[in-house]
């Protein structure tokens, strides 16, 4: 990790799910893909798949890759990402590879059409663009179905002025990331292609979290764990220069828990323990033992038989 980003990946969560959450595969079988500009030979990483041969000069799609990778790889070390044209046969390798989560820094006022056949398939994360301007978030981003995600600067505590908003803008991510070459040498990238890439690696390390533990979130799903575990940074509740706020993972791990009905044990993401009672099929209705759900779920349980039996469950 480069010490220039410890304060954003700190704020964004990631350092504290990291210390928390020991990936058993290091993420060798995931993969992000980058919908982007090419990237000249001497900037491709080992990380970075080229599955459509193209190359570009302008480095941004190396730039975008690698705003990825650092958040991601914090968790996921071995997660790769693949590097593809912004055109349909790029979107084809996406639906034909079933990768689930997708950034586009690359965007325009209109229209993206060739993205469409990606809704209800993937989640796409778009940069809204940097045009000064107040209403015009761009495409892809803008589509109901995707993420469009604003630049914050964390240096000056606030939107970036150049930050396109507007009523379909989403959330908003952190901008001036330190990004470092073959060479050695660290330089920022700003703008919003690098804030859109930082909340699509950061999804992506909830969402291969999830995978690792059994669960296998919609695009719809993962669409709304964004806005649900969005801050406000700016104003409170919805605005159209941050949206719904800074996406960042919260401080609390994905949780699947396994019941077998008559049985003791339990299993609560892959490890097995036991409770003092069992579940149960009683007046064809299934009952389940509220107590260690709620406990396992990091709520507080408490019971007073005075209160007409009153059952308390809290959750902070």
């Amino acid at each position: 990790m480069l010490e220039q980003n410890r304060a954003e990946l700190e704020k964004l969560g990631v350092l504290w799910w990291k210390e928390r959450y020991k990936s058993k595969t290091n993420g060798k079988d995931f993969k992000i893909a980058v919908v982007d500009k090419g990237c000249p030979r001497e900037r491709q990483k080992d990380y970075v798949e080229f599955p459509i041969d193209y190359t570009d000069e302008v480095a941004h799609g190396a730039n975008v890759s690698e705003c990825v990778a650092l958040v991601v790889h914090e968790v996921f070390p071995e997660a790769k990402i693949v590097l593809l044209p912004h055109n349909s046969s790029g979107i084809q390798y996406i639906l034909d590879n079933d990768i689930k989560i997708v950034n586009s820094s690359v965007g325009n006022g209109g229209s993206c059409p060739f993205f469409e056949p990606l809704k209800d398939k993937a989640l796409v994360f778009g940069a809204s663009g940097n045009g000064f301007n107040e209403d015009g978030v761009y495409y892809p981003g803008a589509y109901p179905w995707n993420i469009a995600v604003g630049a914050f600067e964390n240096a000056m505590n606030k939107p970036a002025s150049y930050s396109n908003g507007g009523p379909e803008l989403d959330i908003c991510s952190y901008t001036n990331l330190a990004v470092e070459t073959d060479s050695g040498s660290v330089f920022e990238f700003n703008g919003t292609s690098a804030a859109s890439p930082d909340a699509a690696a950061t999804m992506a390390i909830a969402h291969f979290t999830c995978l690792e533990l059994g669960i296998d979130l919609t695009p719809k799903q993962m669409q709304q764990y964004v806005i649900d575990n969005a801050e406000d940074v700016y104003k409170p509740g919805y605005d159209t220069k941050t949206g719904w706020g800074l996406f960042k993972l919260p401080q609390r791990l994905p949780k699947k828990l396994q019941f077998k009905i008559g049985c003791t044990d339990y299993i609560s993401n892959g490890d097995v323990k036991v409770m003092d009672t069992t579940p149960v099929i009683k007046n064809n209705r299934l009952l389940l033992p509220s107590r260690v759900i709620a406990k396992e779920l990091g709520c507080s349980v408490t019971y007073d038989k005075d209160l007409i039996y009153e059952v308390e469950i809290t959750s902070l």
